[in-house]
């Protein structure tokens, strides 16, 4: 005997289930998936402007944090990712 409230369980012969996973209907379509993903690394990501004359600076003050070791405010590994970006861009010596 089937419960009449009981949709997910067909009858034993009579009705064929489909294939794969039940639709919800609340799929997104790829625009959404990729705007929610944009908008999560604009949220991780910042993007900083310098003047090419500043960079000497910046890397200046970069090297002392280095040497000094101000790692109390900011681990060695953010200092490295840092310089890394840093040290990739030109400067105009």
């Amino acid at each position: 005997m089937k419960d009449a409230a009981d949709q997910g369980t067909g009858d034993m012969f009579g009705i064929k289930r489909g294939r794969g996973r039940p639709k919800t209907g609340t799929a997104k379509t790829g625009a959404e998936r990729q705007a929610t993903y944009r908008a999560k690394q604009q949220e991780i990501n910042v993007t900083v402007t310098l003047n090419r004359n500043d960079l000497r600076a910046v890397k200046t003050i970069l090297a002392f944090a280095m040497v000094k070791g101000i790692t109390e405010m900011v681990d060695a590994e953010t200092l490295e990712r840092i310089e890394r970006a840093i040290y990739a861009i030109p400067a105009d010596e």
